[in-house]
């Protein structure tokens, strides 16, 4: 759908809700959606999304960003020797969690320095597949400044992490700051689409974003279980070893 979209076709108003768990991938989808057909004028966005439902976003995005520390950990599958690396940003890793011929295998796509190329990211999706439980992001700082549409990045990337908060982490690079903003462009940007009040909120945000995303291997339950057996068997030898010095 994404691919196939029509610039400039008719418009419809994205409600932004209150409560974060009615976010649905239905909800998500069809802002993408508009975000691209409004693309070509900014000051289409608003009438897209309003202030209000900004807003919302933005203080449900910031309360899971306020949850974790400078550092997240992400748990994911061990790794395949046969991983592919991506080039340039991107870097996808394939893991699996123990099922035999892909079963339940997990893609991790690492994507940074988009700057504002909003329809570079929305076709990264699509072609690489939206996020969920098999397939996590990591979206890796500097979404923001130099291209037209960095706003509308924000606003994709902070409505996935909102739908899916274990599945999609964003980091923050050197241009999510007031300093750069201002400086490279997007300050401008969300002047034409909003007002001052929507880019303070934006800055504040901002500073809530972790810093880094450490991919860690998630260790399976049944070898936990083996080694916990082992020691047990272990402690036992050596009880009779003393008994027998005795």
């Amino acid at each position: 759908v994404w691919l196939g979209f029509e610039d400039g076709a008719s418009l419809s108003r994205i409600e932004w809700p209150c409560d974060a768990s009615a976010v649905d991938e239905e909800l998500v989808a069809s802002l993408v959606l508009q975000l691209m057909r409004a693309g070509s004028d900014a000051k289409l966005m608003g009438k897209v999304l309003s202030a209000e439902s900004l807003l919302l976003l933005l203080q449900q995005a910031q309360r899971l960003f306020a949850s974790y520390g400078n550092v997240v950990d992400v748990e994911v599958p061990p790794v395949d020797e046969d991983g592919a690396g991506g080039e340039g940003g991107n870097s996808d890793s394939h893991g699996s969690s123990g099922g035999n011929d892909g079963e339940d295998r997990v893609t991790v796509t690492v994507l940074g320095d988009t700057h504002g190329q909003f329809y570079d990211v929305v076709h990264v999706l699509a072609c690489k597949g939206l996020p969920s439980a098999s397939h996590y992001y990591v979206f890796n700082g500097d979404l923001v400044d130099r291209g037209a549409w960095a706003l509308e990045i924000v606003v994709t990337l902070f409505a996935y992490k909102v739908l899916y908060p274990d599945y999609v982490h964003i980091t923050r690079g050197n241009h999510e700051s007031e300093y750069c903003t201002q400086a490279y462009g997007f300050h401008s940007e969300v002047l034409n689409k909003y007002d001052e009040a929507v880019y303070k909120r934006l800055i504040g945000t901002f500073k809530h974003i972790p810093l880094a995303v450490r991919l860690l291997p998630r260790e399976d339950e049944e070898e936990d279980d083996d080694d916990e057996d082992d020691e047990d068997d272990e402690d036992e030898d050596d009880e009779d070893e003393d008994d027998e010095d005795e």
